[in-house]
Parts: structure tokens; C-alpha cells; sequence
């Protein structure tokens, strides 16, 4: 399977991650740590956020889509003067940054696990990468991919850069990875009932022994994908 769907809270975890891993270097992944009615609520406040005309929201000069690049301190200031003043925050977005800052926590209790599935998936010592990750450098990016007939494909080949990227998406399919093996593009399958849910991580393969050459990703014109946050 080229993308195989993995329990991350199951005792095969970490054979099963870094088998992925050696084959494509993608995966969908299942945890505890990250429930989908939080990932509702991150893909609620991405569409408020990417609504807001704002100079970090950054939009295509020939694609309508719209994304932002976060760092905390984007999100921190505002709920915390929301909480304090006991303001009403659906009207100035902190409802919605403070959805985001939930996520965030959530991703980065799921990239220790992650980490922790390759480690012992490769016989290492279970916090051997999850210890040289752990100052917390991340960025969460959001993007909003509203449907365009015509543009082409609406993100180029690409292979993504850092150790791990942490997906949600809102459910509509366009997401393809390269079959190195057949040397064609096959689309990301979404499991029966895991509508938001399945996380994808991409390019750790290279951890795992076996270089494939470039995890690539793209995303297709014809399914047109609404929302995601990573």
C-alpha cells in the first residue's frame, strides 16, 4: 500500500511507520493526540484567518487561492487581551486563534509520537529524534484553495522541506504524491469515515535508511481542495 493508513496509539506503529517511510515517505496516521472535532475547529478558524486583509495573508496573482505563514507570537497577543479584558472574542478572531494555539499543542504532542514510531521503527532508542526536535521550531501554515477550473495545478511538484509535515485537510481530495515505482502521480486516498482526520508526513523517509530520491507531492486541478492548515 503506497500510503498506508497507520494507528499511531497501536504496538505496530513503528514497524508500520518506518516501512512507509522506506516506500514513499508518506503516510496517513491516527492518534489520540489530535481528535477531529479540534481539527474542525483549526479548519474553521483558517477560513476566518485567510478572510482577514491583513499583510500576512498572502493571495496568487493568477490563482485565487490565499495562505498565511504563523509563528505563535501571531497568535498568542490577541487571545490572551481577549481573555483579560473579557471581551467578546468572536469579533476580533481571538475564538479562532485560540483554536489554532490548541492545534498547535496538538501537532507537536503528535510530532513527538511520530518521531518516537521512527526512532524505535528503526531500532534507535525511542527519544533519539524526538530529543533533537524539541525546541519546538515550527511553523503552522494555512492555506485555502477555493475552486478554480482552468488554473492547472494549483501547487506545484514540490518536495517539502524540515523533517515532518503534520497535514489536516477538509476532506476534498486533490492531493497526489509520485509513485517512484510506477512513475505515475496517484492520488492521496481519505479511509471510510476518517474525513478529517488522517495527518500526512512527508520526506522523513530519508531518516529511515533508505533516500528516496525527493518525496514529491502536488495538488491536482480537477478535485479542488477548500481548506487546510500544516
Amino acid at each position: 500500500e503506497l500510503v498506508p493508513l497507520v494507528d499511531l496509539d497501536g504496538p505496530s506503529a513503528p514497524a508500520a511507520v518506518a516501512a512507509a517511510l522506506q516506500q514513499s515517505g508518506f503516510l496517513l496516521v491516527r492518534s489520540g493526540a489530535l481528535s477531529a472535532a479540534l481539527q474542525r475547529r483549526a479548519l474553521a478558524a483558517c477560513q476566518e484567518l485567510l478572510a482577514e486583509e491583513a499583510p500576512s495573508v498572502e493571495a496568487h496573482p493568477s490563482d485565487p487561492k490565499r495562505y498565511r505563514m504563523l509563528c505563535r507570537g501571531d497568535l498568542q497577543p490577541l487571545v490572551g487581551a481577549a481573555a483579560s479584558t473579557g471581551e467578546a472574542a468572536e469579533g476580533r478572531g481571538a475564538l479562532g486563534r485560540a483554536a489554532l494555539l490548541e492545534y498547535w499543542s496538538a501537532l507537536e504532542a503528535l510530532k513527538r509520537q511520530v518521531l518516537r514510531a521512527i526512532a524505535e521503527g528503526l531500532g534507535l532508542e525511542p527519544d533519539f529524534l524526538a530529543g533533537r526536535h524539541a525546541e519546538d521550531n515550527d511553523t503552522l501554515r494555512l492555506l485555502h484553495y477555493p475552486p478554480a477550473p482552468g488554473s492547472g495545478n494549483r501547487c506545484k511538484e514540490h518536495s517539502d522541506y524540515g523533517t515532518v509535515t503534520l497535514l489536516t485537510t477538509d476532506g476534498t481530495a486533490g492531493l497526489e504524491i509520485w509513485d517512484a515505482d510506477t512513475g505515475v502521480w496517484c492520488p492521496v486516498p481519505l479511509p471510510s469515515g476518517e474525513r478529517r482526520q488522517p495527518a500526512e508526513q512527508l520526506d522523513a523517509g530519508r531518516c529511515a535508511g533508505h533516500a528516496p530520491p525527493g518525496s514529491r507531492a502536488r495538488l491536482c486541478e480537477q478535485r479542488h481542495p477548500r481548506g487546510r492548515v500544516e
